[in-house]
């Protein structure tokens, strides 16, 4: 039984900023590029794996990264990107593309997944008598269409697979059977400050929204803090009726959220939205907890979901405020307009939820 690692090269540097489609053009990685590919590293150094990659620089230089000093690297010409024919080099945002289009000139996906998995035979019937899992550098379209393979799925839409920069996709090899295990997470379960930066300008949150997510997690973590600390002095939470309500919180998990947790501020069902590209950026856990930011699913349980809801609740634009100072604002917003009975509804719903949490949290004295 072997683990087959499949990558997606870090962060491209785009002339000037612009994302562009690329195929075979050759790119270096950007700064955050290098950056993910030390994550990377952080991750596998401990890991019995060869490395394979990609012979276009940006999967050769997040493979160097990730190897480390100790590990050598053998590029494959089968794990290059698609060509993008007229696509190529043209920015995103002026491509008229959908789910299933290709570009007329460029690379067919049937053609690519032909060459990939001729060459991901070739590498696993090398290595079939070692100990070694093996980990593959590759690319975006690639990688999509060897897993959609896998899974059964028309290669027309492999796109819908996340596939964000520095990514791993692990992959079970037992034999000749190969079995997709995880599809498109990022090394470490939550981004750093400096990642939750690069997402938030990438999607062009408002500074005014980035501002509130800040204080949001400023309190969040506080919060968060006091639950392990209480935690860590043993204290004495089944007097306090309080056994199977709190429960150690994942402090960079919990920033994490909380800083990115209105990252889609602007539009309609922003929790919801928000969710859906945190998965595609690899990271499911956060996206877990932003789904829930706005309409909590049990408030019972304080854990890192519960803790943003509740700091989102007590906190104004970037001022901090009470629960009642707070839903008294939303009501005057939500009453002027008629709302429908769902609306009024789902306004106490969430005020409930906030004094349910604020009550338990007291009750442990956290607050």
């Amino acid at each position: 039984m072997k683990t087959l690692y499949l990558i997606r090269h870090g962060h491209v540097a785009f002339p000037d900023n612009v994302r562009l489609c690329i195929g075979h053009t050759d790119l270096p990685l950007s700064d955050r590029g290098k950056k993910q590919a030390t994550d990377l590293y952080k991750y596998f150094k401990d890991k019995n794996i060869l490395v394979y990659a990609s012979p276009l620089q940006r999967a050769k230089q997040t493979a160097a990264i990730l190897a480390g000093p100790n590990r050598s690297i053998q590029t494959v010409e089968t794990l290059m990107e698609l060509d993008m024919g007229e696509w190529e080099n043209q920015p995103l945002k002026s491509i008229q593309k959908t789910l299933i289009s290709e570009p007329v000139q460029g690379e067919k996906r049937g053609d690519a997944l032909l060459r990939m998995q001729s060459g991901i035979a070739q590498i696993l019937e090398e290595n079939k008598t070692n100990n070694c899992d093996i980990l593959c550098v590759a690319h975006a379209s690639i990688n999509s269409c060897f897993i959609a393979d896998l899974l059964g799925v028309p290669l027309e839409i492999s796109r819908s697979f996340p596939q964000p920069y520095g990514g791993i996709n692990v992959l079970s090899i037992d034999g000749a059977a190969i079995t997709v295990k995880e599809i498109g997470v990022m090394p470490q379960r939550a981004p750093d400050s400096w990642e939750c930066e690069a997402i938030l300008n990438h999607y062009r949150t408002p500074q005014h929204v980035q501002d509130h997510n800040r204080a949001v997690a400023q309190v969040a973590v506080a919060i968060g803090e006091k639950i392990n600390q209480k935690i860590e002095e043993q204290a004495d939470l089944s007097s306090l009726g309080m056994e199977t309500t709190l429960k150690k919180i994942d402090i960079p998990l919990l920033r994490g959220a909380a800083c990115l947790h209105d990252v889609m501020r602007t539009q309609k069902n922003h929790a919801v939205e928000g969710a859906h590209i945190l998965r595609r950026e690899g990271y499911p856990e956060v996206a877990r907890i932003v789904a829930q930011h706005h309409d909590l699913d049990n408030p019972l349980i304080i854990d890192e979901a519960a803790i943003l809801y509740y700091a989102d609740k007590i906190v104004q634009g970037s001022k901090r405020v009470t629960v009642e100072a707070r839903f008294s604002k939303s009501k005057e917003k939500i009453f002027q307009n008629n709302p429908s009975k769902e609306a009024v509804n789902a306004y106490y719903r969430r005020y409930r939820h906030a004094l349910i949490i604020e009550h338990r949290l007291k009750k442990a004295k956290i607050l």
